[in-house]
């Protein structure tokens, strides 16, 4: 039997930045594509106004008719029930579904590869964890150490498994689970200004006790963007690395230097990189 794979997100505003490249690099192998947008109140009262998912559908390309987009009326609880309402739109003939979030992007040859050896799993595997690389400041640099940890990303739903919590991503409480590691996922979350300091306002707003160093944001991430490789070394050392965790809450998370052809082919490094330096300078004048 030929795996049938429904690709599912959850998009929040603000967060699409690099949407359409991930659509882009699954698109040829997906059964269907399944957008849950919209997001909790904080996020909505925060983007009111300003650029949505609903603008950048023109710029989605579907000559298949694959993408779904369910826009829910009435803001998201949390995270977890955003991720559950992914069921109600899984295909009846899928037999599985590949979790990814709207900054992470695949290589399109390797997507394939792993499709094409879903079939030696059927009977004892329920779900599939990929390495990640999480850029950070810019795209010659990823976190390292502890940040380089599985995540789990496919899910075997044949059986009539559906999504239960987000954080942990669970279809049921005890899962049996295989290592993909020639699929690593590419994390584009430390690159835009505006988002990586709206994601820390987020988490320390609705979260008093939030594992997030507080001004992490104007201390450590905009430093290291704008510092030279002494400055950028200075605050890795002091802080066991760069994370916004508090440092009792992980390990240490070194950057480390990558190749510019380390991304996948559906990434154009130049543009991103323009994009990523615009947002920077808005951000300056918005702020001043």
């Amino acid at each position: 039997m030929i795996p049938k794979v429904d690709f599912c997100t959850t998009v929040y505003e603000g967060y699409h930045h690099v949407l359409r490249e991930a659509i882009e690099a699954i698109y040829k192998h997906a059964h269907r594509i399944i957008i849950i947008y919209g997001g909790d109140q904080w996020h909505h009262n925060e983007m009111a106004g300003q650029t949505t998912l609903l603008d950048m559908l023109p710029i989605l390309p579907d000559p298949d008719s694959k993408i779904i987009v369910s826009y829910a009326i009435e803001p998201y609880k949390g995270k977890d029930e955003q991720t559950v309402a992914i069921n109600d739109h899984l295909s009846p003939d899928a037999t599985h579904a590949w979790y990814f979030a709207a900054d992470e992007v695949y290589d399109t040859k390797q997507v394939g590869e792993v499709i094409d050896s879903l079939n030696l799993y059927t009977d004892h595997i329920d779900a599939f964890t990929f390495s990640w690389f999480c850029y950070f400041g810019d795209l010659t640099h990823y976190v390292g150490g502890w940040e380089l940890q599985q995540q789990v990303r496919l899910f075997r739903i044949a059986e009539g498994q559906r999504f239960t919590s987000h954080r942990p991503l669970r279809t049921k409480d005890k899962m049996r689970m295989k290592r993909m590691a020639h699929c690593p996922i590419h994390h584009y979350t430390y690159l835009f200004p505006e988002q990586v300091e709206m994601k820390m306002r987020y988490h320390q707003t609705l979260n008093r006790n939030s594992d997030i160093e507080e001004g992490w944001f104007e201390n450590v991430f905009t430093p290291w963007v704008k510092g030279n490789q002494f400055t950028r070394m200075a605050i890795e050392s002091q802080r066991n690395g760069v994370h916004p965790f508090k440092m009792r809450m992980r390990q240490a998370t070194p950057t480390v230097e990558c190749n510019l052809r380390n991304h996948p082919v559906v990434i154009d490094t130049q543009e991103l990189s323009k994009r990523i330096k615009q947002e920077w300078t808005q951000l300056r004048i918005k702020q001043s």
